[in-house]
């Protein structure tokens, strides 16, 4: 192996390569996307439309897509596609429980129109790195569902809570658990927050009454129903190591 990544990384002029490449780093996560270049300390690789350069000291193995050959000084060829290294096909990175996540709502979500149980959609406000590690860049696909969902159309009590359980990475579905994040109505039109998450920004302008329990969330329409706005970011903790295969 180390042998692989000195002739790898000796390699003064390398053939493009196009296709579905594999990146595998020391600490076990496993990057798809396109190999796009490399020095003697770093490599560049593209994944999810992002290019990252990523220290040699990290990687374990690299694997090309596609039946392509690329010549090293001194007639060596390096590894074509379909070269499997040291079973890295059971490997898993772990993101510890307890790292925090910025996410960005992709819609308002409010009790009129989210009933417990309604899914919604999300991205990732912010890159979640570990330990000089890329775990999920920004812009990964996040999905949650309502807990908690009281007053719609009519006057009375609100409430709403949320939680993100999932992300989309390598293009496969990871569940998680985070932090819960919402607001009930307490006296008139006065808020108190529930949950650990919390708003830490928003694009979108307050368009009813500001909270001052500083959740972000809103009362619509006289205090007919509550609403987390559109591109709200919301501050979570993962409750629980997620593994990335």
């Amino acid at each position: 192996m180390q042998k692989f990544l000195v002739i790898f990384l000796s390699v003064a002029m390398l053939t493009v390569i196009c296709g579905a490449d594999t990146l595998v780093l020391k600490n076990g996560l496993v990057l798809k996307g396109t190999f796009k270049g490399a020095t003697e300390t770093m490599i560049k690789f593209e994944t999810s439309g992002r290019v990252q350069e990523v220290a040699v000291s990290e990687v374990k193995s690299v694997e090309f897509g596609e039946q392509q050959q690329i010549a090293a000084p001194g007639g060596v060829v390096l590894p074509s596609a379909g070269t499997v290294t040291q079973q890295q096909t059971g490997n898993q990175a772990v993101i510890p429980a307890g790292t925090k996540m910025f996410i960005r709502t992709s819609e308002a979500i409010a009790t009129n129109t989210h009933h417990k149980g309604t899914r919604f959609k999300a991205v990732l406000a912010k890159d979640i790195k570990g330990n000089g590690i890329l775990y999920a860049p920004e812009g990964t696909p996040v999905s949650g569902r309502i807990v908690e969902s009281e007053g719609g159309r009519r006057m009375g009590d609100h409430k709403i809570l949320i939680t993100f359980d999932q992300m989309i990475l390598n293009d496969h579905p990871v569940d998680i658990r985070t932090d819960d994040f919402g607001a009930e109505r307490v006296e008139g039109n006065e808020l108190k927050k529930l949950g650990e998450g919390r708003i830490v920004g928003t694009s979108a302008g307050n368009t009813g009454t500001d909270d001052p329990a500083g959740s972000g969330i809103t009362l619509i329409a006289s205090g007919k129903y509550l609403e987390i706005p559109a591109n709200s970011v919301i501050g979570v903790t993962i409750r629980d190591a997620v593994s990335i295969k």
